[in-house]
């Protein structure tokens, strides 16, 4: 699942209103001096719960001494992922100010596809099907 439209985001988010509470504080906290506490996984999150590619926002890797020792070509969009899925509930939240709470995170974790080194490799190929 790269994306999420409306009709898919609706029932995670609960309410039409908490898409434009969501947009205002988002701009709240990109726009002040809290957005250098804003880590790769808070845009994930932001990008996700809006139904936009959530990937897009990440380069891939493409340092050839990186990939030589290891890397993957998605390396940060696995390490944003990694840590909506696996992170602390209350630190993925905090930017968002309770205009997304616990129950949502878990309805958004259940969609978003999890970390695997076989995501990894399929990702940045465009061979992934995570619908």
């Amino acid at each position: 699942m790269n994306t999420l439209n409306k009709e898919r985001t609706r029932p995670i988010l609960g309410a039409e209103e908490i898409f434009a509470a969501l947009e205002r504080q988002w701009k709240i906290v990109v726009n002040g001096p809290q957005k250098h506490a804003l880590g790769p996984e808070h845009h994930l999150l932001y990008a996700a719960l809006r139904g936009k590619d959530w990937r897009r926002g990440f380069a891939p890797i493409t340092n050839r001494r990186k990939l030589d020792n290891g890397a993957f070509h998605g390396w940060g969009a696995l390490v944003a992922l990694r840590r909506i899925h696996f992170g602390d509930e209350a630190e993925l939240l905090a930017p968002l100010d309770g205009v997304i709470d616990g129950a949502t995170l878990q309805r958004l974790r259940a969609v978003l596809p999890k970390w695997s080194n076989s995501f990894a490799i399929e990702a940045y190929l465009g061979e992934a099907g995570h619908d």
